[in-house]
């Protein structure tokens, strides 16, 4: 088992540094509260390889409370308007929703113009032939599945526990309900 890159115990995994706890049951995303969220946010950009991207993405799922589906289809056109500034107002295309129904996400945090923004300039200078906001290392669009885990994967090494792709979108509406 020492061989091994990946080692078990008590439903831990240990991975390049990292220990990643596995959940044991299917429940509901771990809320963060603001200052939680806050902590996610500046690990992330102290250790990711790709903090721009990392704490775009993070800031749409906490501050706009999108599902990772409908992040993983997101283009440079649905959040560039045609003067290349960042749109206040998205129209979500039907084939990145659930049950095809389409919507509108608004992003108007200041936080999150900031992260886009940052990540727009970025991604703008990626040459590759698909239009997907969102790349892999790979410079391939993400599928729902592989940024899923990335979510868990960022909110773990930050010690964030218990928390899944969901937690933004859950965070955000419990937050937006308090206030």
């Amino acid at each position: 088992m020492e061989n091994k890159c990946l080692l078990l115990y008590n439903n831990t995994h240990y991975l390049r540094g990292y220990y990643l706890h596995m959940r044991t049951h299917e429940g509901q995303a771990r809320v963060l509260k603001e200052h939680e969220f806050q902590q996610v946010i500046d690990h992330t950009a102290a250790t990711s390889r790709y903090p721009e991207r990392d704490i775009a993405l993070l800031q749409i799922s906490y501050r706009s409370m999108l599902r990772v589906m409908e992040i993983s289809k997101l283009t440079l056109d649905d959040v560039l308007a045609i003067d290349g500034t960042l749109q206040q107002n998205i129209t979500l295309r039907k084939v990145g929703t659930k049950n095809k129904k389409g919507g509108k996400a608004f992003f108007s945090h200041p936080d999150l113009r900031s992260a886009l923004s940052t990540y727009v300039q970025i991604r703008s200078t990626i040459s590759t032939d698909s239009r997907v906001l969102f790349l892999s290392q790979k410079l391939s669009p993400f599928s729902s599945n592989s940024m899923s885990r990335l979510f868990t994967t960022l909110y773990q090494r930050a010690n964030a526990y218990g928390c899944t792709s969901h937690t933004g979108r859950r965070s955000g509406a419990s937050n937006l309900m308090k206030s």
